[in-house]
């Protein structure tokens, strides 16, 4: 053990002296030789055996070479079958380590050729000298088939130039290259998209070859284009929206934000891109915000909902709006991101707000209406009472009526006559709406009172009943006034019957002993008239004039009374015509008077031929005979219109004539004096007349369902004015 070979830090000078010696031992058993063919040791190992009593060592050079063996001690038999059992060991170990290269080869392979990627080698002529077999797998294509071929054979024509000049690049620079992308036909004539990462080992001894390595990321790109399209689509309905659409960064700073948003919080786009979300709130939601904000981002915690939740927001000019708004949270390029939808519902709040005056002003309505309102079940339970009508029916409060009054006993409870509630709902049954519906009821206490009922049937949107809801008035005083209005009606036809009486007596009865006293008086003043002295004649002349005031009198208030009891169905009536007629009749009046008429024209009517001409000869009687000394009457007739008259209130389907003259007129304070019978602003020294004619034509009018009426000033004529229907749905109004 003491003796060594020389070790590999032996120095130069010593390494030709051993190899000298070991070539100079004999060569009987074995030979320096045959141990250096037999090993191959790394250079200047040694390796030390021992065998029994034997110690050998074997020395190699620098260069590998075997030196020989030092043996010292045993036989030299004993050494030579240690030598054939270390080279049975190195053979062993030779075996060993061609199977584990065979094994990573292997699997190398099979990894190569199991890979989704293509892995191609190119040669400095960019043609194809080995392909996977993945290629055809991705790309259709056989890898025989593709083995030779130029590797440009295949790419879009739209995509040559940018490949050819990567490629040019790459194979003038050894190592790898960055990714390109490009398109390239598949077997079925479709084009894919592949992304290559080429590395140029052609300097590389054991490749010599262009390695390129090609993904398809056909799937990618229409990934990437559906993202575009959503993101285009995206954008458009955020930029077209009416809502503010906002996103956030994991730090509440905005990164989007669209045109609606300047509308809604007063910023423009510049101003709020980049800024803390903060801006947008009130100071006191601020430190709230920051809070909730740092804890869901950290925990995933909500402090509030995400759904339409009512949020104040902060105005530019520092008012504070009302939003509706709603969150979500979205991931891009494994960045957390924020969007909210903040909708402006100021018109909401206003809409909210005038709803909730108009409830109250409702619910104010219903608890004071002076109508009892109510809402039922379909078989007449109510469901709301407001507090008339429970007083209505004699109960203390809503409460009651709700709960003591039941639909299948109303008949009983409440109609004094008997079947009044079943026509009440078939009505209801058939139209759908009952109005006006009278009834006498029962209250609670047992007494009576009227009531009139206005109903709507309520169904849902499938026409199916579901209540009913309407109002109900107390009538009870009206039926009071009807009552008395039908015992006045009785008084006034009896009235009527008298009135009709004394128009028999006055035609009759007093008008024969006037008619006596007028022609004894006639006789008087023929026959004994030149025998009287003055006062004679005189008394003679009164008894004359007062007879015929009399006779004057009397027809007049038999012609007055006529106008009701003696009426005519009403015809068209051409007021033209009747006018012409009126003229016609008082030419001499107009003639001595030298009066100017100026007839405009006038309608067509329904009316009482008779009583239209009663009128229309009162009227222009009346402005011939209160004429003005000084001046001739000037007299126009005419139907007003806009034209005439600025004042014009003519209702719907009427007419309005004008009477107008230049007369003495009056003062409009006894304008209802002048339309009274027997009432007269004048004495009958001055003008002529029993004060009845006026009063006539307002008769007249009003007969026909018109009105009369009159403006004047002292010494500036009088302008008489009716209106009349133009039709009539009746033949004659008798009343």
């Amino acid at each position: 053990m003491n003796n060594t070979l020389a070790a590999e830090n032996s120095s130069a000078e010593r390494q030709p002296r051993q190899h000298a010696r070991l070539n100079a031992w004999p060569r009987g058993w074995f030979t320096a030789q045959a141990f250096k063919q037999g090993f191959a040791y790394p250079p200047y190992l040694a390796v030390v055996a021992v065998c029994g009593l034997l110690l050998f060592a074997f020395a190699r050079d620098v260069g590998g070479q075997c030196l020989g063996v030092l043996i010292v001690g045993a036989a030299a038999l004993t050494a030579l079958a240690l030598a054939r059992q270390v080279a049975a060991v190195r053979e062993n170990v030779q075996l060993l380590a061609e199977q584990s290269a065979r094994q990573s080869e292997s699997r190398f392979r099979s990894l190569v050729q199991q890979t989704s990627d293509v892995i191609m080698i190119l040669d400095e002529n960019l043609i194809v000298r080995y392909v996977t077999p993945s290629i055809e797998r991705i790309f259709g294509v056989a890898p025989e088939t593709r083995t030779g071929q130029k590797l440009f054979q295949r790419v879009y024509p739209e995509d040559e130039a940018r490949v050819a000049a990567y490629f040019a690049q790459a194979l003038a620079e050894p190592g790898v290259r960055p990714p390109i992308e490009w398109r390239t036909r598949h077997e079925d004539g479709t084009w894919r998209y592949v992304e290559c990462i080429g590395t140029n080992l052609l300097a590389d001894p054991d490749i010599k070859g262009f390695v390129l390595n090609a993904r398809d990321i056909t799937e990618r790109k229409q990934n990437e284009e559906e993202l575009r399209e959503s993101e285009a689509r995206f954008r458009t309905l955020a930029e077209t929206a009416s809502d503010a659409i906002i996103t956030l960064d994991e730090t509440s700073r905005i990164v989007y934000v669209n045109r609606a948003a300047e509308q809604v919080f007063g910023y423009t786009i510049d101003e709020m891109l980049g800024a803390n979300l903060t801006m947008l709130m009130p100071e006191n939601l601020r430190h709230l915000h920051r809070a909730g904000f740092s804890r869901y981002v950290e925990t995933g915690h909500k402090h509030i909902g995400w759904k339409a939740v009512a949020l104040p927001g902060l105005h530019k000019s520092g008012r504070e709006i009302p939003l509706e708004i709603s969150f979500g949270e979205f991931v891009k390029n494994e960045q957390r991101y924020f969007t909210g939808i903040a909708r402006d519902i100021t018109e909401r709040k206003r809409a909210e707000e005038a709803l909730r005056q108009a409830e109250q002003k409702y619910h104010l309505i219903f608890e004071s209406a002076v109508v009892g309102i109510y809402q039922t079940t379909p078989d007449g339970q109510y469901l709301t009472a407001n507090p008339m009508l429970a007083r209505m029916f004699g109960y203390d409060s809503p409460a009651e009526i709700m709960r003591e009054v039941t639909g299948n006993h109303l008949e009983q409870q409440f109609y004094v006559q008997p079947g009044r509630r079943e026509e009440f709902a078939r009505r209801l049954r058939e139209d759908g709406v009952v109005t006006a519906f009278e009834s006498e009821i029962y209250r609670r206490d047992g007494s009576t009172t009227w009531i009139s009922e206005h109903t709507l049937a309520l169904r849902d949107t499938t026409g199916q009943l579901i209540g009913y809801q309407g109002t109900t008035t107390d009538i009870a005083d009206r039926k009071r006034a009807e009552e008395e209005l039908r015992s006045y009606a009785v008084q006034l036809q009896q009235s009527n019957r008298e009135l009709q009486d004394f128009a028999f007596v006055a035609s009759h009865d007093l008008q024969e002993p006037l008619r006596k006293v007028q022609a004894f008086g006639d006789r008087l003043k023929s026959k004994y008239g030149d025998g009287l002295n003055a006062d004679g004649r005189d008394y003679l002349e009164r008894m004359q004039s007062a007879a015929g005031r009399m006779q004057t009198l009397i027809n007049d208030l038999l012609t007055f009374s006529r106008v009701t009891t003696k009426a005519q169905p009403f015809t068209p009536v051409n007021l033209n015509l009747i006018a012409r007629e009126v003229l016609s009749d008082l030419e001499v009046k107009i003639e001595e008077t030298g009066a100017t008429i100026n007839l405009g024209e006038l309608p067509t009517i329904d009316a009482d031929p008779v009583q239209m001409r009663q009128l229309m000869q009162n009227l222009i009687g009346n402005a011939l005979k209160f004429r003005r000394a000084d001046e001739a009457p000037l007299i126009k007739i005419q139907c007003l219109t806009h034209d005439h008259d600025d004042d014009d209130s003519t209702p719907p389907g009427c007419c309005r004539i004008s009477v107008a003259d230049n007369g003495i007129g009056f003062d409009e304070k006894y304008l209802d004096r002048i339309f009274t019978v027997f009432q007269r602003l004048h004495g009958r020294s001055e003008y002529e007349g029993s004060g009845v004619g006026l009063a006539i034509c307002r008769k007249i009018v009003e007969r026909h369902g018109g009105q009369l009426t009159a403006r004047s000033q002292p010494g500036a004529g009088a302008h008489f004015i009716f209106t009349l229907p133009i039709k009539h749905t009746t033949e004659g109004v008798t009343t």
